[in-house]
């Protein structure tokens, strides 16, 4: 019998609006560069990409692993028509060194001048099989309580984002305030996403950066394979399941198998049944193969089963 946990995991809830709440000690703040953020293309040291928005259309970065910036000045790719009517750039990192402090700058072409020095931390090195992540959703909920675990997240070498990150994805202040309200994470963690019901529209893809095809997708590091899947696009939920199998046969030699997608197959609470059509498909594949820890949010609590099957 292959024993699987399944865990939901809350960051913040409670209301259901997006904007009632005052960011605290955020009022005065101009913004000119702002929404910065960290996605990945491939994994938590390779296709590491840095996000973010301004009025200007051909931004650069200047970084290095000291304050001299010695990797030098690239240019952004740019796209218009972003959250706030602005823009949105993007650099991506061909591989990071581990376990390292990588200062930058951006450069806001609208304003023609620099942010001050800002730093990031790569992840540890994988081939010592010992790292630390952190997984959570549902931040769509209750600001002031998302401001508050933003603040409180202990920056580990990555994060699992799970779904319902906003409270309405089709609409832009929605996406201000999560990031207004979690800018201390999101400017400062590595994170990979998934969609929840609330976050459905094109916004979220023009917010996030994903590997692969940015909806479903696997990323290997150190002793593990990660693997995110959606929901709700039920037209791919049978390639869906035949990805599932295709990671999960290439990667028994791992010693840790990790799934993650937004609504939960077994609960006690309101969304009871939701993902039994896929019983057959999903989850069977998590059984057979050995799935050791599954991660889930769409109930506003924190629930963990006793073995399952």
């Amino acid at each position: 019998m292959i024993r699987i946990f399944s865990i939901m995991v809350l960051l913040a809830m409670l209301l259901f609006s997006c904007r009632k709440e005052k960011v605290p000690g955020t009022e005065l703040q101009p913004v000119e560069i702002d929404h910065i953020r960290w996605g990945s293309r491939i994994g938590p040291l390779e296709g590491v990409t840095i996000s973010w928005r301004s009025k200007g259309k051909a931004d650069r970065i200047q970084w290095g692993y000291s304050g001299k910036y010695e990797q030098g000045v690239y240019d952004a790719v740019s796209y218009s028509d972003y959250v706030g009517g602005l823009n949105k750039h993007e650099f991506t990192f061909a591989r990071l060194q581990p376990s390292s402090t990588i200062f930058y700058r951006l450069f806001d072409s609208g304003l023609s001048g620099w942010t001050d020095i800002k730093t990031f931390q790569t992840a540890s090195d994988p081939a010592r099989n010992h790292f630390k992540f952190t997984a959570g959703g549902d931040s769509r909920s209750g600001l002031n309580d998302w401001h508050k675990v933003s603040e409180a997240i202990e920056v580990c070498d990555f994060s699992l984002y799970l779904g319902d990150i906003v409270a309405d994805g089709r609409l832009d202040f929605c996406w201000e305030d999560w990031y207004n309200y979690g800018e201390k994470f999101i400017s400062n963690n590595l994170a990979f996403y998934i969609r929840g019901n609330h976050d459905l529209g094109i916004k979220y893809f023009n917010n996030l950066v994903n590997p692969g095809n940015r909806l479903y997708y696997s990323f290997g590091f150190g002793n593990s394979v990660f693997i995110a899947l959606d929901y709700y696009d039920p037209e791919t939920w049978d390639e869906q399941a035949v990805f599932l199998e295709d990671v999960l046969k290439n990667n028994q030699e791992k010693t840790w198998r990790f799934v993650f997608f937004h609504a939960p197959f077994f609960t006690s609470l309101r969304h009871v049944g939701e993902m039994d059509a896929l019983r057959s498909s999903w989850w069977k594949h998590f059984d057979d193969y050995g799935v050791d820890l599954i991660f889930n949010a769409h109930e506003h609590s924190y629930l963990r089963t006793v073995p399952i099957n």
